[in-house]
């Protein structure tokens, strides 16, 4: 990795820079973390995404390098325990925050269907009162004559 930053550093125009990765790098994590707080704060943006590697201390230094330069970090990996044939699952800042965005809105809709039958329960008592008050009320004999009414 030390090199790809030091050629990068060298070139004109570059906005953002795709890692991939499978497995731990060559070099010192945090020599690694420190050239790009020296070199690369507020400018390159690094995505990384990590591919079915299991090692927690590289998926954390991916996720790491993201963060710092304003990238994207994703974590593609194989599930050997999720049944005979196994599966894919992706895991990510972005897949993250949409997971809490989710967990949000349903609580916010749980809410409002609470709020909505409080509503209806209270309209339903006051259409109870007035159907009641108005039982109780006695009914006139006769129509009422044209100008009565005020």
């Amino acid at each position: 990795l030390g090199p790809v930053l030091e050629l990068i550093k060298t070139l004109d125009d570059v906005e953002a820079v795709y890692l991939l990765s499978d497995g731990s790098p060559d070099e010192s994590t945090a020599a690694m973390l420190h050239m790009l707080h020296a070199d690369f704060t507020g400018g390159v943006k690094f995505h990384t995404v990590s591919f079915d590697c299991r090692n927690e201390e590289t998926n954390a230094f991916l996720q790491a390098i993201a963060r710092h330069t304003g990238g994207r970090y994703i974590a593609h990996a194989f599930d050997e325990q999720a049944g005979e044939a196994g599966e894919w699952t992706t895991t990510g800042d972005d897949i993250d925050r949409l997971r809490k965005e989710i967990t949000r809105a349903e609580w916010c809709i749980e809410q409002a269907g609470d709020l909505h039958a409080q509503a209806v329960d209270w309209v339903q008592s006051q259409a109870a009162a007035r159907t009641a008050k108005m039982a109780t009320q006695p009914v006139p004999d006769s129509k009422p004559r044209w100008g009565e009414f005020t």
